[in-house]
């Protein structure tokens, strides 16, 4: 049986991300702020903002999960 964090790091490597979107991810699963993880990376948090936004959406197609509202609310991303 493989672990949730096991498939979390297949599918990662599935959607074949660039180093920046890794990074956007992984210091967002850390709990930093788009400001910060923008500042560690050099860039704006309009631009970090951006990356996680992608690496999400790439993510998400490699897993099969879409783009519908179901996968928005799942990702913290649902209509308020």
């Amino acid at each position: 049986r493989i672990d949730a964090l096991d498939e979390v790091r297949a599918v990662l490597a599935r959607a074949q991300l660039d180093f920046r979107e890794r990074s956007v991810l992984a210091l967002r699963a850390e709990g930093r702020t788009l400001a910060a993880v923008g500042a560690e990376l050099g860039v704006s948090e309009s631009r970090a903002c951006q990356l996680e936004r992608r690496a999400v959406n790439s993510v998400r197609w490699w897993h099969g999960l879409g783009d519908d509202e179901t996968t928005h609310t799942r990702f913290g991303r649902g209509s308020s």
